[in-house]
């Protein structure tokens, strides 16, 4: 393949050309790929394709735009040409072997979207990652990611989805997230976040929210109650007070929140007339 030099895109997913592996084309990417400079988009996802990934072709990969890898065996830590890839705007790596931290360089590109979750990676959020204005889904959920949330994250002002679920991260969620007014998925759950939700949201989009399993305190926030398109709203596992809003119950027997699909709540320590209560009774 390393010969056809004028090939702009590569799509191989989920295919099954040796029968003795059932999960797709497995071995390593090969070097050759250098060849192809004129290459804007890869898609090779649940194959069974391993590391290394080859430092020659990502050196040479200066047109590449879309990289989804996901869903292989790729292991070992991400390799730091990633970052550099000047016109790379999407990089799909979830449900990987990766390990270590998350490479700096990745706020000097004009990034769209950067999946990474379902790894192993261990470090925290890289500062220089906040900016990237371009941004619009940072989905790192499902790895050991630690540390806090940047109160740069303010920065990332077209961000729509956001989801930092199952990791070992601290803190508070700071008062600049609030300000994102282009949020519509958000996700915290199973971590050990604290303090408030402040009642401070500018996005009427929001649609997903996953707070569930955290040290969040304080009170619901009735501006829940004002977005139209929410479908979840996961609050139990919390160490919450008071009662959900009664902004939120009334619209959701109203039908003003139309595609409401699950709201959840610690009842024992909260009042809510409208939620799935937890623990669950069985």
């Amino acid at each position: 393949m390393g010969y056809l030099t004028t090939l702009t895109s590569i799509i191989l997913i989920n295919n099954d050309i040796n029968p003795a592996y059932a999960s797709g084309i497995e071995g390593t990417i090969p070097a050759s790929f250098a060849r192809l400079t004129k290459m804007r988009f890869i898609i090779m996802w649940s194959n069974s394709l391993i590391s290394p990934i080859p430092d020659e072709w990502l050196s040479e990969a200066k047109l590449i735009g879309t990289i989804w890898l996901n869903n292989n065996r790729f292991n070992g830590t991400l390799n730091a040409l990633f970052s550099s890839l000047p016109e790379l705007t999407s990089l799909v790596l979830k449900g990987n072997e990766f390990t270590g931290s998350i490479p700096q360089g990745f706020g000097n590109l004009s990034l769209i979207e950067l999946e990474l979750e379902s790894n192993h990676l261990n470090s925290t959020i890289p500062e220089d990652l906040f900016n990237a204005p371009t941004l619009k889904r940072l989905v790192l959920d499902g790895n050991d990611l630690t540390g806090s949330i940047s109160s740069n994250i303010g920065k990332l002002t077209q961000l729509t989805s956001f989801n930092v679920s199952y990791n070992a991260m601290t803190g508070s969620i700071p008062r600049e997230f609030y300000t994102i007014d282009s949020l519509v998925k958000i996700g915290f759950s199973n971590n050990s976040f604290t303090g408030p939700i402040l009642n401070e949201f500018t996005s009427v989009k929001l649609r997903d929210v996953k707070l569930q399993y955290n040290d969040f305190t304080g009170t619901i926030p009735p501006l829940f109650g004002s977005s139209e398109h929410l479908n979840l709203l996961l609050l139990h596992g919390n160490s919450f007070t008071g009662s959900v809003p009664d902004e939120i119950c009334a619209n959701i027997r109203n039908n003003t929140i139309m595609d409401m699909s699950e709201l959840t709540a610690d009842c024992n320590e909260i009042n809510c007339g409208c939620c799935t209560c937890y623990p669950l009774l069985i």
